[in-house]
């Protein structure tokens, strides 16, 4: 790279470092001079590399940090001057279903080589890295600049409570702990941890009446966390209106039931609360419009039940809990209910696919209706998750002067076929071919299209998955970069005048020729399509030409 490519410390695009089983990367001590990356920074499938030595100098990313899939990396020395991430940083691979990549980083133990990390600009999701034991390099990453934290699926992982993290807990509900070691293992865990709490009432408390709700911050003053089960449940229909009371609670040990309170509207004092540990019911509240004060709730550990509410219309306010975590989904017999696929919802029915739910008596309705609520895979089909065909993997590269898209598929359901799609700027689309599907299968497939004649520059390709009934869902997007077509040098040996040919005035930038231990030897800022080499000494030289697309770059041999 550094001879190719002299001087180069700031790359513009994508980076993505990747090896194969016949063409493993061992190490990267040819990107020593890199410094800063405006785009997406990708190492994966690298199974032979044990650190990233060589990216010493990396100290800018613009886009996201993604480190997954490399089988041996054991930790992350070389990144010891990164002190940026623009975008998001994730170490492993995979979604919320924790069973769906088993073993991203397999060897990774500890993030040593980013305790110089300050800034990460969007997510941080640590997740499937089996024998990751500490994540102690992140002290100095100002988690006040991170929208989501997500850190799952990281079974020897049991100390997570960062000074920022453990801040980070208690001000944002996009939070996703679980399925790591004891200690880190739930997002109540980490938080009783944080926050070394003063408890009280550890035998719980029952409301029967305003008078108690309101009185709360009296009789309990500074109690945020209640050990004990939480019953708020009238003498009579009417007799509870509000919770503005409880505005101090923050942690529930045991169950919160909400029941049998016709004139509460909505849930507004409840704001604060993150965790309801062992449960939460909301049951035969027909005055209960919405749920929207309890965002902020993270963790329920067990059962989610939500019935016989009259005039109940959306589960938005339940959207933030670990789906993972419930043990137990009840929604039925709510007639007005029609909003139910959240990311609760959805990460229960579809990554804890055989565990038991309770889901009838709502709106009902079919795929074209929207959202509806009638039955579990009525709520299923508008989740994110949901596909009718399980997408294992889908990539760009160039092949000569052509793109090859790759994919994969793990199963399909009455899936016609695929329409590639290509954009010249990732917004508007065309049809550039077509993939017949396998219709139902439950065997992987591998499916290959190649665009023979790509854009110039940068370019993005999407799939269009297409149903037999018309139904249709879109892929990730991928993004590729084809330098300029159409360039060439001749001739080649060349003895007194190199002619370029195929390059627009308009385009050029800089022209400059290196020889072969990568020193400059001239270089010109003047749009010229011949250039005089009869100076140069006999040997191999790389021209590089500047363009305001890209760069072009070949060798040629200069003889006498």
């Amino acid at each position: 790279f550094a001879f190719q490519y002299p001087d180069c410390t700031e790359l513009l695009g994508n980076v993505r470092i990747e090896g194969s089983y016949n063409n493993p990367i061992t190490d990267l001590s040819g990107l020593s001079l890199i410094k800063s990356i405006e785009d997406t920074l990708y190492i994966n499938k690298n199974y032979n590399l044990i650190n990233l030595s060589g990216l010493n100098s990396l100290e800018y990313i613009g886009g996201n940090l993604e480190i997954y899939n490399n089988r041996s990396l054991e930790n992350l020395a070389g990144l010891e001057s990164l002190n940026t991430i623009g975008g998001s940083l994730q170490i492993g691979y995979g979604e919320e279903d924790p069973f769906s990549y088993p073993s991203a980083n397999g060897a990774l133990k500890s993030l040593t080589g980013l305790e110089n990390l300050s800034t990460v600009g969007v997510d941080l999701k640590i997740a499937n890295n089996n024998l990751l034991t500490t994540i102690s390099a992140l002290e100095h990453v100002n988690f006040t600049e991170i929208n989501r934290l997500e850190i799952f699926n990281n079974p020897k992982l049991s100390a997570c409570n960062l000074t920022g993290i453990c801040n980070y807990l208690t001000s944002n509900p996009l939070t996703q702990i679980y399925d790591n070691a004891p200690n880190c293992n739930s997002f109540s865990e980490l938080l009783f941890i944080c926050t070394d709490p003063m408890f009280c009432l550890n035998e719980g408390i029952i409301f029967t009446s305003q008078q108690q709700i309101d009185s709360f911050v009296s009789n309990y003053p500074d109690c945020q966390l209640i050990m004990g089960d939480v019953l708020i449940l009238g003498d009579s229909l009417t007799s509870i209106t509000n919770l503005s009371g409880l505005s101090q609670i923050i942690y529930i040990g045991g169950t919160l039931t909400i029941q049998d309170n016709a004139a509460l509207v909505n849930l507004s004092g409840l704001e604060s609360l993150k965790v309801a540990k062992n449960g939460l019911y909301i049951n035969n509240n027909d005055g209960l419009k919405n749920l929207y004060a309890l965002a902020n709730l993270i963790d329920v550990q067990g059962r989610l039940s939500v019935k016989n509410n009259e005039s109940l219309e959306t589960l938005n306010g339940l959207h933030n809990i670990t789906g993972p975590a419930i043990s137990y989904l009840q929604i039925f017999n709510n007639p007005n209910l029609y909003e139910c696929s959240f990311k609760s919802t959805c990460g229960y029915i579809f990554s804890r696919r055989n565990a038991p739910t309770n889901i009838y008596g709502n709106v009902e309705g079919n795929y074209n209706d929207g959202y509806k609520c009638g039955t579990k895979g009525e709520i299923g089909i508008q989740c994110p998750q949901y596909l009718p065909i399980e997408l294992t993997d889908f990539q760009a590269q160039i092949q000569n002067a052509a793109t090859l898209l790759t994919w994969q598929t793990a199963t399909e359901t009455d899936n016609e076929g695929f329409e590639i799609q290509r954009s010249e700027d990732g917004i508007r689309w065309e049809k550039t071919g077509w993939q017949q599907g396998q219709g139902t299968s439950t065997e992987a497939h591998n499916y290959t299209y190649t665009d023979q004649n790509p854009l110039s520059g940068t370019s993005y390709y999407r799939l269009k998955q297409m149903d037999f009934d018309g139904t249709f869902s879109h892929s990730d997007i991928v993004k590729i970069y084809h330098e300029e077509r159409g360039i060439s040098i001749h001739p080649n040996p060349v003895k007194n005048t190199l002619n370029i040919a195929g390059l627009g005035d308009s385009n050029i930038k800089h022209i400059a020729i290196y020889d072969s231990i990568g020193k400059q030897v001239t270089s010109q800022n003047s749009i010229q399509h011949n250039i005089d080499v009869s100076t140069l000494a006999p040997g191999m030289y790389i021209i590089k030409i500047s363009l305001k697309n890209g760069i072009f770059c070949e060798k040629f041999i200069v003889e006498k």
